[in-house]
């Protein structure tokens, strides 16, 4: 199956379970009208795994888009950028606040039977939560965030950068027993899908 997002084509493996998350009509038709009530990009599961996939292709935007690698909104007020940073924030804080809302629609989905035509989409993953042992290190969640751009400098690689946030992130989501995977193109070597520039 292929999704594009961001300026990204993404070729999932196609013994897999993928949605488009703000594409479903529980989504579009209920959730959204929760103030702040976004999610993650993608979500998808297979036999042992549910993996939430947020996407932020910043390639050729890295320097309107440096703040948002450095913890806590540290650099946001201190940083030039030409965009508008109000109402933003940086990606440790970005990223686990799509992760709980995404968790929260899922459970609505689930929480409203009435609603079918719209909420079956989203409630096979809810059901995948419930029926499975996700606290095992088998069937944990994943949260991946793949970020494109190269945001490296002499006193950061980019290894160390994406290492460093998904610590962050990490943190801020140690309520949740899951996996975090920060990656790009060029580290991706992920088995369920592939990712490349749309040319």
């Amino acid at each position: 199956m292929r999704i594009d997002e961001s300026g990204i084509v993404f070729e999932f493996n196609d013994k897999l379970t993928v949605d488009k998350f703000d594409d479903t009509g529980y989504y579009q038709n209920y959730f959204k009208k929760l103030t702040g009530g976004k999610g993650v990009d993608f979500i998808l599961n297979s036999d042992d795994t549910l993996m939430l996939i947020e996407v932020k292709n910043c390639a050729g935007y890295e320097s309107d888009n440096r703040w948002r690698i450095f913890a806590n909104n540290s650099k946001r007020d201190t940083t030039a950028t030409m965009v508008d940073t109000d109402d933003r924030d940086s990606l440790d804080i970005e990223i686990p606040k799509k992760v709980a809302m995404t968790l929260a629609c899922l459970c609505g989905a689930h929480s409203q039977p009435q609603f079918q035509t719209h909420s079956n989409v989203l409630k096979k993953y809810f059901n995948f939560i419930r029926s499975n042992n996700i606290s095992s290190e088998k069937n944990k969640i994943k949260i991946v965030l793949f970020l494109e751009g190269d945001f490296a400098s002499k006193k950061m690689p980019q290894k160390l950068i994406l290492t460093t946030l998904g610590r962050k992130i990490k943190e801020k989501l140690s309520w949740l027993n899951c996996n975090i995977i920060v990656e790009n193109i060029e580290s991706h070597h992920n088995n369920y899908y592939t990712a490349s520039i749309i040319k």
